[in-house]
């Protein structure tokens, strides 16, 4: 996690870097499942 950043739960990581890289609202379902993989990925590494 970043050292600025407060804990975040899955769901506030993915709304905060949807918000982050201006994703269009068209392709919202297909960013927020992305980032979500990429949330999982990188807790299981960390673990």
């Amino acid at each position: 996690m970043a050292g600025r950043e407060p804990e975040l739960s899955d769901e506030q990581l993915v709304d905060l870097v949807g918000r982050l890289l201006g994703c269009p609202e068209d392709e919202a379902l297909l960013v927020g499942a992305r980032l979500r993989y990429a949330v999982e990925a990188f807790r299981e590494e960390a673990e």
